[in-house]
């Protein structure tokens, strides 16, 4: 009588995994159900040649398997909905294409193994510099006498950019890399008015300067 181990000859069942396509620092998922094999099929025992481990490497220029941090395997304990989450580390250095590989093996090291490639392209970001945003200046007071010589000029504060904003996305950040197009951060100011009331002609602006010149006493 001869008895042969059916898990030498198993054969693990197919995955096709989508390329991915994501601008740095966002976040792809991929889901999937638990990899069955032919001799767990044909007794009706999903883990008679063992549990299945599920790692994701990426594909040197040599064809080697490397570790990674790009993807990373999620397991689902009851294995309905197992994941792959691709995000970016490093939103510089990971711009660009990584091949990758899904090694799906059995406990045994002569027992089958199922290599499941694809791509991971990390993108940069598209600078959107509507993101910004503005701290407006606290509200000024300003006190002078009329006739006074000379008139006397203040000079109005304006809105500057709040620092944390330029970190909060990847879109904005990508505003501020290296090489990146920088976003305008000068405020003008165009106009003067007051409200309720038509405003004083004695007060006159020269860009962000406004003179008092108020030579009577009405």
């Amino acid at each position: 009588m001869t008895v042969t181990d059916p898990c030498l000859t198993t054969t693990l069942s197919s995955l096709s995994i989508p390329n991915v396509s994501i601008e740095a620092g966002l976040t792809d998922t991929f889901s999937f159900a638990e990899i069955t094999d032919s001799a767990a099929d044909a007794v009706s025992s999903a883990t008679i040649c063992g549990e299945r481990t599920y790692t994701v490497y990426e594909i040197d220029t040599d064809g080697n398997q490397q570790a990674q941090t790009i993807v990373t395997f999620n397991r689902d304990a009851t294995g309905a909905a197992h994941t792959l989450v691709t995000t970016t580390q490093d939103e510089v250095n990971d711009v660009g294409a990584h091949n990758m590989r899904l090694v799906v093996t059995l406990p045994d090291a002569l027992y089958p193994t199922l290599p499941v490639d694809f791509v991971v392209t990390i993108e940069t970001p598209v600078c959107d510099c509507t993101l910004l945003l503005w701290d407006a200046p606290t509200p000024e007071t300003f006190s002078t006498t009329v006739k006074k010589i000379p008139s006397d000029v203040f000079t109005i504060s304006k809105s500057t950019v709040d620092e944390d904003s330029k970190a909060a996305s990847p879109k904005i950040r990508a505003c501020y890399i290296v090489g990146g197009p920088s976003c305008d951060e000068t405020t003008v100011i165009t106009s003067m008015i007051e409200y309720g009331s038509t405003f004083p002609t004695y007060f006159t602006r020269s860009g962000d300067d406004v003179t008092v010149n108020a030579d009577d006493n009405t």
